[in-house]
């Protein structure tokens, strides 16, 4: 144990552990583990305070496992600090079963609604209102309020606990800030139930201006590591989730909760893609992540993929997209030799932003990955120049760019295809013919409907691009090119 003891009297017996004493500080960084049946006992009735301290080099904390018998007993109450950062957002959720709105006095408080038009419900000022377990909450606090303490005084979370997420119609549908309950961290993926809710946690990252996202699926699937967070969500921190039914309930378990202070590196298992935009106007970034992974599939799959939840205007927003749903993160399964995957950028602040793609190495070096910028009609190898600079106006078309993955060794093995000498792929109301091999693609190109009716035919010339702008209603459609030796066809969403 780290942690500092008043008269501290340490009784042991086979099996059976039991600490007690007038009162406990369990100072900053520093962690208390009660386990294997132990009982900690804080015996006096006018000075026994359990204590967790915070500061801005981190926070204290207690995990009670679930074994029969452990359990803490405070004669009179529990105190838990939380450090907050002056001038930031933080989101952040009550550890105890009685807290009141009081806790941040002169702070701004506030908690999510489905129904309202920015996401949020309106400030809370009284001071009376109760902290709901689960809940999250977004506090800023002022610098004029650097004095106040946040202390939440009364009875620790402990045992099963869940909260109500179901799906309400409005502007922001789906949405809940909730939190973690418990004074130490919780590792999303176990003891955990997503009922009715996407296996997603999206963080608000302060710095970046952005949220950052972490998936999960539960057994027999393997879990998600294409994320930009990682699945520790500390002690008191609050997240987004997204219900998908009417009826949706997020519940935490004891088994959920872990002593981990730091921050851990993820690895993964998969050819990932990371790239990261950040402008010269300020500090704010966003990440995306690009996955491949054979048992997600090319739709939407909760816990694989991830929506794009929007975060400040003058952060740089990045995400790729799934039909006409825009992602954070995206898997599939690398199911041809050419994968195209379209790519948006926006910011309300125009100048002058780097693309920097990461984790390159975790692809086989055969595959090559390039950016394709749709406005300047230009590519760029990542592999040999990771990073992408160019100038952006709010004016611009978001949705400017395009990921290709070209594996020419695909389907080399059995009964596989080969690769092809052309990529077919949609971008909005545009419909593009690359030319990735040697064969002359000269030739004619037809656009039919699901049911195999011709809603457009063009000629198509032998140039190394060609971009045709189709008017047909959002949908999806199959693309036909036939040449003078060959003939391809494409499954593309056209969006408008």
């Amino acid at each position: 144990m780290k942690a500092k003891i008043c008269i501290l009297i340490l009784l042991m017996s086979p099996g059976f552990y039991q600490v007690c004493g007038q009162g406990m500080i369990i100072e900053p960084r520093a962690y208390v583990t009660v386990t294997g049946g132990a009982k900690l006992i804080i015996s006096d009735a006018t000075n026994g305070i359990l204590t967790i301290k915070s500061t801005s080099v981190g926070t204290g904390s207690l995990v009670v496992d679930d074994a029969a018998g452990s359990l803490v007993s405070v004669a009179a109450h529990s105190i838990v600090e939380r450090y907050l950062a002056l001038d930031e957002w933080h989101y952040i959720s009550s550890p105890i079963t009685n807290g009141l709105s009081g806790v941040f006095l002169a702070d701004y408080l506030m908690t999510s609604s489905q129904t309202t038009s920015t996401g949020w419900a309106p400030y809370i000022v009284p001071t009376n209102v109760p902290l709901d377990v689960m809940r999250g909450y977004a506090v800023w606090k002022p610098t004029s309020n650097a004095a106040w303490r946040e202390v939440f005084t009364g009875n620790l979370n402990n045992g099963n606990l869940s909260i109500d997420v179901s799906h309400v119609d409005g502007d922001f549908g789906g949405w809940t800030l909730v939190g973690n309950p418990y004074p130490c961290a919780v590792d999303l993926t176990a003891g955990i139930t997503w009922n009715g809710v996407d296996p997603n946690a999206w963080f608000w990252d302060g710095p970046a201006g952005n949220y950052r996202v972490y998936g999960t699926q539960p057994d027999p699937i393997p879990a998600y590591y294409g994320g930009t967070h990682t699945g520790i969500a500390p002690a008191m921190q609050g997240f987004f989730v997204h219900a998908t039914g009417s009826t949706a309930t997020l519940a935490f378990t004891n088994i959920t909760r872990v002593q981990n202070i730091e921050q851990f590196q993820k690895s993964t298992p998969n050819p990932v893609l990371v790239i990261r935009a950040q402008g010269a106007a300020n500090s704010y970034f966003d990440l995306l992540s690009v996955q491949f992974i054979s048992e997600a599939t090319p739709a939407y799959d909760p816990g694989y993929d991830a929506y794009k939840l929007w975060g400040l205007n003058e952060a740089p927003q990045i995400y790729t997209l799934i039909g006409d749903t825009n992602v954070t993160c995206n898997s599939l399964p690398f199911s041809r030799a050419n994968m195209t995957i379209p790519m948006g950028f926006k910011c309300s602040i125009a100048g002058n932003y780097t693309l920097m793609a990461d984790s390159l190495g975790t692809f086989n070096p055969g595959i090559s990955i390039s950016l394709e910028d749709l406005k300047l009609n230009s590519a760029q190898n990542l592999r040999s120049h990771p990073e992408y600079n160019f100038t952006y106006n709010p004016a611009d078309n978001s949705n400017r760019f395009i990921l290709h993955f070209d594996n020419p060794n695909f389907g080399t093995r059995g009964n596989q295809p080969t690769a092809q000498p052309v990529q077919i792929y949609s971008f909005e109301n545009f419909i593009y013919i690359r030319k990735t091999g040697t064969e002359p693609l000269k030739g004619s190109m037809s656009v039919y409907d699901p049911l195999g009716r011709e809603l457009y035919t063009c000629n198509v010339p032998d140039s190394p691009v060609s971009k045709y702008d189709i008017d047909l209603p959002t949908g999806y459609y199959v693309v036909k090119l036939v040449t003078g030796e060959s003939a391809y066809s494409k499954k593309v969403f056209i969006s408008r």
